[in-house]
């Protein structure tokens, strides 16, 4: 709450339709000095037992979708653990392309990014 009080934006809960289950989060986060950058990133995450089902794929469109919408800026980014093979798979879906790979909070990091 404290994200959507200071920036307008922030990270929902994901339910499944069908069944109102819990099976991740998705949103939009403000993120300040990025590689000299503050911008907006898209981030997501999925419960284990949902994996591979389409449900990431699904919700960072419809954020991609709605950065668009509401024309929040010229490039959105999404910042993607090394080893995470999914999610950057992810990201490619979401038309993104990777760039450069970083420290981010102590992990090495690849910033998937999409331009305007």
């Amino acid at each position: 709450m404290k994200r959507y009080e200071e920036t307008g934006v922030g990270i929902l809960g994901a339910f499944r339709k069908s069944d109102n289950l819990l099976i991740g989060n998705v949103g939009i986060i403000w993120r300040e000095d990025i590689l000299g950058e503050n911008i907006y990133e898209i981030g997501y995450s999925v419960i284990p037992k949902e994996w591979k089902k389409g449900y990431a794929s699904e919700m960072v469109i419809r954020f991609r979708e709605y950065f668009e919408a509401h024309d929040m800026g010229k490039k959105v980014v999404s910042i993607i653990h090394i080893v995470n093979i999914a999610s950057q798979v992810v990201a490619v879906k979401n038309g993104m392309t990777r760039g450069t790979q970083f420290e981010f909070h102590g992990s090495p990091c690849y910033l998937y990014f999409k331009a305007y």
